[in-house]
């Protein structure tokens, strides 16, 4: 988390952004154990940076994407 450190020491705080999915919520069939693991694993580390660098004024949020079929047009 270079990105922290540098905010940290700049002192003003700042915001991340994890790109994770929603296999890492709901996992599916279609997704490998591998897959859906690491991104639960994508998670856990998402909220734990959360937690710890809130009192540096450090916002950490996730966006996850939904699964797209072919085509663009419809979401699950």
């Amino acid at each position: 988390m270079d990105q922290a450190k540098q905010m940290i020491k700049q002192g003003k705080g700042g915001k991340m952004v994890a790109a994770c999915s929603t296999a890492g919520y709901r996992p599916s069939a279609s997704h490998s154990v591998a897959y859906s693991t690491s991104k639960w694993a994508v998670r856990g580390l998402t909220q734990s940076a959360a937690l710890e660098f809130a009192k540096y004024d450090i916002n950490v949020s996730g966006a996850a994407c939904p699964r797209v079929k072919k085509g663009g047009t419809e979401c699950n």
